[in-house]
């Protein structure tokens, strides 16, 4: 029996098993067991070669996040005038971008603090981020809509984590949009305990795709990351499909700060 084993499209290995006993095939129990074999044996070998990518990553990100810092502080230093405030305004998103790099490539060895967060607060600013992405990519026609917005809005959880859910959820909508164009826009709610981010996009899904999305096997490594994180902060993923729209929802459990009990004195 011969297994192919691929990375993407591409097949890179095949596993050969030979029957010890007379036969003409295997069974489909059997196959589907050395099927499963192979997939593991091919995570394992892109786990030990992420591994090797992921020991030297953290160097360069912490190298960069400290340029950043001493730029903006140059900047404040020297002072710049009226008309260059988007210049201002692109190295504090730099400055915020690597320092985000450098967490992420901390959290590879430690996760860090939960903490309340306002979720309204992080969509908007990953959006406002996305529309840059949108800009570098060259993207035509992309109309880009907010609100309305349930702000504050606050939600436990480690920063790091909502900001990748919202990032990869927010790229996938930009990059389903049609090349004619269309819309994509965001906005957040309550819905009974839970805390809401929606991303809507123009383009639509089959309900099969649909169905595989909201199973985390979509195309693509970022919505498994995604599935992934949002179980682990307790929450849920919602994927709706309207007349030429597609959307997402992300709900978390709202925070509620917890009331200290007063004992009662007799």
């Amino acid at each position: 029996l011969y297994v192919p084993l691929n990375v993407g499209e591409e097949i890179t290995h095949f596993m050969t098993f030979d029957a010890l006993d007379q036969r003409q095939r295997y069974s489909e129990e059997e196959i589907e067991i050395l099927l499963f074999l192979g997939r593991e044996l091919m995570k394992a070998q892109r786990m030990e070669r992420l591994d090797d990518i992921l020991h030297d990553f953290k160097n360069p990100a912490i190298a960069t996040a400290g340029f950043a810092r001493r730029l903006k502080q140059l900047i404040e230093k020297e002072g710049l005038k009226d008309e260059d405030s988007k210049i201002k305004k692109y190295v504090q998103i730099l400055l915020e971008e690597t320092s985000r790099l450098q967490e992420m490539a901390l959290s590879l060895y430690q996760v860090g603090k939960g903490q309340v967060v306002n979720l309204t607060e992080v969509l908007r600013n990953r959006f406002d981020i996305n529309r840059e992405a949108i800009k570098e990519q060259l993207k035509q026609n992309v109309s880009l809509k907010e609100g309305p917005f349930h702000d504050p809005l606050f939600v436990y959880c480690y920063p790091i984590h909502l900001e990748r859910i919202l990032d990869n959820l927010l790229n996938n909508a930009t990059n389903a949009i049609p090349i004619h164009g269309g819309i994509l826009s965001i906005r957040t709610y309550t819905h009974q305990n839970w805390a809401c981010a929606e991303i809507s996009n123009t383009g639509l899904i089959s309900e099969e795709e649909r169905l595989r999305l909201l199973e985390g096997e979509g195309r693509g490594r970022g919505l498994y990351i995604t599935h992934r994180i949002v179980r682990l902060l307790k929450g849920n993923i919602e994927v709706r499909v309207g007349s030429d729209t597609t959307t997402l929802v992300v709900r978390l459990p709202i925070y509620q700060e917890e009331v200290p009990k007063v004992s009662k004195v007799n």
